[in-house]
């Protein structure tokens, strides 16, 4: 994983369940890697979770790209300086997709000519009716 997946994993995980234990894991890591970070940076993702709820989700976009872009420079600059810490962060952030993931069930119906395109995550599933082949 590279800084802007880091960045990318904890907005994501900012507005999500997993939430607690993403924080908790990058906290633990600038525990190892900069101490002195640990506790401002852990107050500093409270507060921006926070802001970040109060938006409506629908428009959370610019926030979560300010948010992006901040983090993937902070991790950029921690990983440079110390190239363990990439290591550590990449298993706390994977660890955090993985406790993301979801079971969706999702039902489309296409009639006569028409299709249904359903997108879950990065995929989208394309159902044509039954009446074409």
């Amino acid at each position: 994983m590279e800084a802007g997946s880091f960045s990318t994993a904890l907005v994501s995980a900012m507005a999500d369940d997993a939430w607690q234990g993403a924080r908790s894991r990058i906290v633990a890591v600038l525990r190892r890697c900069r101490p002195e970070a640990a506790t401002p940076v852990s107050q500093t993702l409270a507060e921006q979770r926070t802001r970040l709820l109060e938006i409506p989700s629908a428009s959370r976009f610019q926030a979560e790209d300010e948010l992006h872009r901040h983090w993937q420079t902070y991790f950029l600059d921690l990983v440079q300086a110390d190239p363990v810490a990439a290591h550590a962060l990449s298993d706390a952030l994977v660890t955090a997709d993985r406790q993301q993931v979801k079971n969706i069930h999702q039902v489309g119906n296409a009639h006569e000519s028409g299709r249904v395109y359903i997108a879950g995550s990065d995929q989208i599933s394309t159902a044509l009716s039954d009446h074409q082949t």
